[in-house]
Order: structure tokens, then sequence, then C-alpha cells
């Protein structure tokens, strides 16, 4: 029974908004569609609410499922039957497309590791537990205890609800999630092209084309060539490899999916109004705006354009065909956009106090601008060439739809040129997501006289290019590698029998793990050097720091180093994260009494419990990080056994755990 908590809770949240108007001029699907996009958005601000009233995380979100039950009603109050009916004839078109495109997303999670495994699945999984703990509501950085956790959590926030109440780990959970969220963006894509009049033929080939025609030319060029290599190479430099293709960010455990498909839902709305008068536009744009700002904040000045360009549209005599909107209509669209950006750039400041580096930087020099200007037109050449044709025929029309669609691809494209987001890394390239998105919308439109001349050819000929692509895009991510994430196979085997991961009790790891997870507070730091996995997702305690020390068979679910992560991607403060290994470094090879109390002294002086754990096999480091020197037993353990402060939690052949609390006699 716990399990019907998932469709409940991916459903009604976001009812309120997408429903709760009386007369809202969208099918009744779209609303449905919306009504998904949005629950990651009201859903933790449901339980945070209740968790500033006093409420623990656990109450607060078994609380927030019976409070969004009545939302049932109101579906039900808005589902007559000519509504339904007017939408039954597109369910066979929008469902037969999906299961095409889940082909994309199944094919990976056939093999454990790559569902469990990929790419940065655990390090999403440290933030959902650390929201799922008692505690602050604003979570702490897992992998450096103490510190503010400087990323956009809301989302991570709704996994950690779902997950308790269903009873479902996160690893298992993206799985019913991720193809939610891909189904709402298929109808509102979809609806799209319908509601400007284009065919069912149109409609999926405009779907298929926006997710699986991103970077296609240089996928399949590297398909050809059939070198894994050579074919990441060409998809890198004649095109922009992470977005080929649009799928390839549904099939992993991320949030980037509530940003694109709350996106997705601001193309579908701000087309919707450009056809006719919607008197609920200021809410829906407002929300879905701060949807993408408080979920996935990097794309959020792309999610300013297609209310942006509507409003332009109603200041300026631009179009030919707006419905009429007045004065008030876009002082209210205005209003709606500034408080959404506002309260997502407050938001976005006060999670980003701690770093050293700005993250957005506009960057106007010739050189790198030319680059990022070709490398995009390759990336967007399939669904742009059509577009930009039905653009220069439709031109003298001036037609809303075709303005606002226009002007949202182009200023995505033009964000993704100028803009460098991130110290290392960039990944601007997430813009050409939000451009992909109206683009396909043009092109399916602009086969459109095609495909009513000859529809049964052309079903014939859009199912081909679906399968075709698709297998392109299969054997490019998956058979040559390209997508695949290099250190998956060399993680551990998992327990994924309740909303926390155990170690499989095979890994040597699986005990020590366990043990500090239900026997220490939940805001004990958990001291240690490296392990052959990263242990947060199974200790669900803080670190002090990623002792990994740059070893990559450690980081499987995180594919990137504890220092590169934190320093480098992310600017935490460099000196802070070397002062703590540092501590490690002591902890691991001092023996002298006094060195040893003058070590916990520093850990100590954070305030909270401490679990220290100690391999006797493991490796032993030079202060600094230098070679490894012989395993054997901790100087520091023997030390804490005679005169140390603390109680011995956990030991066995291999793993020793001792905790100290911060006030318990003989602490220093």
């Amino acid at each position: 029974m716990r399990l019907l908590a998932i469709p409940l809770l991916m459903v009604l949240p976001g009812a309120w908004v997408a429903f709760g108007p009386r007369r809202l001029e969208i099918p009744w699907s779209a609303r449905l569609a919306l009504a998904v996009v949005l629950s990651p958005l009201v859903l933790p601000a449901q339980v945070i609410g209740l968790e500033l009233l006093g409420v623990g995380f656990s109450p607060a979100s078994w609380a927030a499922l019976v409070l969004n039950l009545p939302a049932l009603v109101l579906i039900w109050r808005r589902s007559s039957r000519p509504v339904l009916a007017a939408d039954r004839g597109e369910w066979p078109a929008i469902l037969g497309v999906m299961a095409v495109l889940m082909a994309y997303l199944v094919f990976p999670w056939r093999w454990t590791p790559m569902r469990t495994l990929a790419w940065h699945n655990l390090m999403q999984v440290d933030v959902i537990y650390t929201l799922a703990r008692p505690g602050p509501i604003a979570p702490e950085e897992a992998q450096m205890a103490g510190l503010p956790l400087a990323y956009p959590w809301l989302g991570h926030l709704y996994f950690a609800v779902v997950g308790w109440v269903s009873d479902v780990p996160p690893t298992l959970l993206f799985c019913a999630i991720q193809p939610a969220l891909l189904l709402a963006c298929v109808a509102l894509w979809y609806l799209a092209v319908r509601g400007l009049g284009g065919s069912r033929a149109s409609a999926v080939l405009a779907v298929g084309l926006i997710g699986l025609g991103g970077n296609l030319l240089a996928t399949s060029w590297g398909v050809l060539e059939g070198d894994r290599s050579r074919a990441s190479q060409i998809a890198n430099r004649f095109g922009e490899k992470r977005t080929g293709p649009f799928l390839d960010k549904f099939y992993q455990l991320q949030v980037m999916p509530f940003g694109l498909a709350a996106y997705s839902g601001l193309v579908f709305v701000a087309v919707r109004a450009s056809i006719e008068r919607l008197r609920s536009l200021p809410l829906l744009i407002g929300a879905l705006v701060l949807t993408v700002g408080l979920t996935y904040t990097t794309i959020l000045p792309a999610a300013a354009l297609p209310g942006g360009v509507l409003l332009l549209l109603m200041l300026l005599p631009l179009s030919k065909d707006l419905p009429g909107y007045g004065k008030g209509d876009a002082l209210r669209l205005t209003l709606a956009l500034a408080a959404a950006g506002l309260a997502s750039l407050g938001f976005l400041e006060w999670i980003t106090r701690e770093l050293t580096a700005p993250s957005a930087q506009v960057v106007l020099s010739p050189r790198p601008l030319l680059s990022k200007l070709i490398r995009g037109t390759l990336a967007l050449a399939v669904p742009a060439a059509p577009a930009a044709l039905l653009l220069l025929r439709t031109a003298r029309q001036r037609r809303a739809p075709m303005l606002v669609l226009a002007g949202t691809a182009i200023g995505s494209a033009a964000l993704y040129a100028v803009l460098r987001l991130g110290v290392s890394n960039p990944v601007e390239y997430k813009f050409l997501f939000c451009a992909i998105i109206p683009l396909g919308v043009l092109a399916g439109l602009a086969f459109d006289g095609l495909t009513r001349r000859a529809p049964r050819a052309s079903w014939a000929a859009v199912a081909a290019l679906l399968l075709g692509t698709q297998a392109i895009a299969i054997h490019h991510g998956f058979r040559l590698g390209a997508h695949q994430a290099p250190h998956a196979g060399s993680g551990p085997r998992m327990v994924e029998r309740s909303f926390w991961l155990d170690l499989d009790p095979s890994e040597s790891d699986a005990g020590w793990t366990r043990a500090v997870r239900e026997r220490t507070p939940p805001s004990t730091i958990l001291v240690t050097d490296r392990t052959r996995h990263h242990p947060f997702p199974f200790a669900a305690r803080s670190l002090l720091v990623p002792a990994d020390r740059g070893e990559m068979t450690t980081r499987a679910g995180y594919e990137e180093a504890g220092r590169y992560n934190l320093v480098d991607l992310r600017a935490y403060p460099a000196g802070e994260f070397d002062r703590r290994l540092g501590l490690i470094d002591r902890l691991a090879t001092e023996s002298d009494p006094e060195a040893l109390r003058l070590v916990l002294d520093e850990l100590l002086a954070l305030g909270r419990p401490l679990a220290i754990h100690f391999d006797r096999r493991g490796p032993r480091y030079e202060p600094g990080g230098g070679p490894a020197a012989p395993g054997g037993p901790p100087p520091a353990l023997d030390w804490l056994r005679a005169d140390g402060p603390g109680t011995l939690l956990y030991e066995d052949d291999r793993h020793a755990v001792w905790f100290i609390e911060p006030g318990e006699a003989g602490a220093p």
C-alpha cells in the first residue's frame, strides 16, 4: 500500500495549481501534465512549511500526503465527460511515442550497476539522505560537515519525502519519477504542436526530434566510426556531446529533469497563451519559473524567456494575432516573473554564501564565442534546420506563437554562447536543452503539410525516424559507451529493501556503516580515511572530508574525486578542505598522545559527535597525501582504548569505529 504514495505524491501536490482555476483554457491532459511538473515545487514547500511549525521530517512527510488527498476531489470536479472526451484521441499517440522513448531509459537499467551507480547517482543520494535526517531545514554539505550545501536542493527534498513515505530507496524511486516527468514533457510537447493546428504525426515527430535530435549529426558520425574514444571526440568537437540526446538526463538519478519538465511547461503555457487569452497566465508562469529556479537554478535565465517574449508581444505591436491582453494582464505577468525570479535568486544567493568564486560569467571574447556558436549550431542542426525554414516561410504573417517559440529558442542558444556557468567543467550546455524544445515544436510544424498530404506514408516515415534515431542514440551511448559511467563496474553491491540503502553483507564495509547509521545520533560526523567505497550513502552521516585522494575506483556513483568536486568544481574553500584532510593524515600516522589530543581538539571544535573509523588492513598515508605505507593496527585506536575519551561502537576482524560525544568525560 505504501507504494501507492508514489503516484499520489507525483500528481496531487501540483494539482492544486494546475486544476485550481475553474476556468483554464487548456486541455485536461495538459493540466494533468502540469500537475506532475509542479509537484516538485508544491510538495517540498508544504513539508518545509510544516517543519517551520516544529513538525519533524517524518510526520511532516506523512501529513503532506494526507493534506494533498482532497486534490483528488478537485481533479474529479474538473473532469467532466466532455472535457475527457476531447483529449481521448490524443493519448494513443502520446503513449506510443513515450513507449519508444522509454527504450532509451530501460536499456541501461538492465545492468544494475548502471542503474544504481551511473555518473552522480550516489552523490544525489547524499543530499536526499541529508534532508531526511532530523536537523535544520537547510542541509549541510554531506562531504564536508558543517558547511552549507551550495546546490539547489528542493528537488532532493521531493525525492526524500516520496521515498520516505513509500519506503523506496532513491536508486529505485527515480525509475518511477523520471519516466513520469518524461511522460509529462512528451504530453506538453505533443499538445503544443496540436494546439497550433499540427497533425498527430507532426506532433509525434516533434516529440522525437526533441527527445532524440540533440547533437544527432555528431552522434551519427561517431557511430559510423565505431570506436569509443573517437566517437566521444567527434561528439564534442563537432557539436556538444552532453546534449545528445535530451533523454540522457532521464536515465540517471538527478534533479535536472525537474527543471526541464518545468521549462517544457513554460513553453506550452506561453504558446497556448499566444493562441487564446489565459486568465490564469501569471499564476502558471510564476509557478513554473519558480519550479525551475528552486529545483534547477542553472537554467533560470532561460526560464524567463517564454513569459518574457510573451510580455514583449503584449507591450509592443510585433504580432498580428495575439489575443486581447490589456495593460493589467501585462502588469500581472511582469509581477509574476519578477517575484519568481527574485525568490529564485534569493535562494541561490543564500545557498552559495560560502563559495569562494562566482558561479556565472559573461564571456564575449571572439574566439570562444565563435567556437560555441559553431558547436551549438551543429548540436541543434537537426531540429533547427526545418524550424528555420518554417520561420522564413511564415515571417510576414507575424504569428504570435511562432514569435514566442523563435524568441525562446534564439534566447536560449544565446545564453549558451555568452555565459560561462561554473568554476570548472562549465555547464552552460544545458541552455541547449532549453533551445531544442521550441525548435522541436517548430520542426514538427514544418512537416505538417507533408504529413497531411500523405498520412500513411508520413506515419511510416515518422516511425522509421524514431526507431532509427533511438538505435543511434543507444548504440552511441551504451554500446560504444559514450555515456557510460567508467567506474560503475567497480562500485559496491547494495541492498535496496527500504528507503535506506545498505551494503550487501558480502561487502567488508557493510557492518560498520550500518552500525554508524543505526547507533549514532544523526548529527554525528564520520571521520574516516580512504575506504573501498564512498561511505555516506550507507552510513548516512556527514563526512569530515572525503579522503579518496584522487583514487577514482572509490568514487563509483560520484565519478569525481572529492577535492575536484568540492574545491575545483563547486568552489568550497581549498584551505578548509586541506586542513580537514590533514587532520585525517595526522590521526592515521601520529602515535604521540599529546599530538593525538591536539587532533581530537580540532575535531571536537565542530561541536558534534564523532564516529572515527579505523581499517586495520587499509593503507596509511603520510601527511599531505604522500606514498602509502603498509597497513597495520592504527596507533590512534590503541591510544583511544587506553587513555582516550569515548567508547568502542563497532569492531570486527578488520574494522573498528570509535564514538565520542563532545561533552564526554575525558574529551579535550
